[in-house]
């Protein structure tokens, strides 16, 4: 076990616990995140070029690790993650699934026992090139949801993240066509999502908006009636015996 350790409280139907952290703040703990990685994960770690990719993937597979390890009572090396046919990773032996992201600095992992869950966050930036992606990645009723929001950088991440999320919790990435459904707001505030697969109301969906830190948005789905869900921020200093 890892020496310093969160203490998650029981998952519960119908809940998503949802955990928020700045990489920054675990710059220190690298060299022992590090030793906990699989052979596989070492293997994946070799190929970035770059040295703060490999930061970022050691700190987020190191975050997981700590707060699987929390909630499995298992020792953090030993943890095994089978991939799914459809490239999404699970555990083969506990009912209870995850999904991480990261960007920006801030990395997000989502834990609960639905089946199907998935967890996106991404940085708020100007993007030049934001016309052809919108023309590219979003629905005709996405791009007129957009089109009545000039400038809006909010929505447009707003969109982005419900649509990662709900891509991430059917384990289907993009290779399901983004543009074959819509993730639209229900009502006037986008807290809450729908999902139409040309044109037809998907039913049995829940996707939130995530309040995660100003300049970034963030979104969880999972299949199911969600009841609560459950935002904690981890940092060192807040764990027993950390710095």
């Amino acid at each position: 076990m890892f020496p310093e350790q969160p203490s998650p409280p029981p998952l519960a139907p119908g809940q998503i616990q949802v955990w928020v952290a700045n990489l920054s703040d675990w710059k220190n703990r690298l060299a022992e995140f590090r030793a906990v990685l699989t052979p596989l994960e070492l293997k994946r770690l070799d190929r970035y070029k770059i040295q703060e990719k490999k930061q970022e993937f050691t700190l987020s597979r190191g975050l997981l690790r700590l707060l699987l390890s929390a909630y499995l009572k298992r020792e953090p090396s030993k943890l095994e993650f089978p991939v799914s046919p459809d490239g999404k990773p699970y555990l083969q032996d506990s009912s209870i699934s995850f999904n991480i992201s990261h960007s920006g600095g801030l990395f997000l992992a989502g834990f609960s026992l639905f089946q199907n869950m998935g967890v996106d966050v991404q940085e708020v930036y100007p993007i030049t090139a934001r016309p052809q992606v919108i023309q590219s990645y979003f629905s005709d009723a996405e791009k007129e949801y957009l089109e009545k929001r000039p400038g809006g950088l909010d929505a447009f991440f707003s969109l982005w993240t419900a649509k990662e999320s709900y891509l991430k919790a059917r384990g289907k990435g993009f290779r399901l066509s983004s543009k074959d459904f819509s993730a639209l707001p229900e009502g006037t505030s986008p807290e809450s999502y729908m999902i139409y697969y040309r044109s037809e109301c998907v039913q049995g969906w829940s996707i939130a908006a995530l309040e995660v830190g100003v300049g970034y948005k963030a979104a969880v789905a999972a299949e199911g009636q969600v009841r609560e869900i459950q935002l904690s921020y981890l940092q060192p200093v807040s764990i027993p015996g950390g710095e």
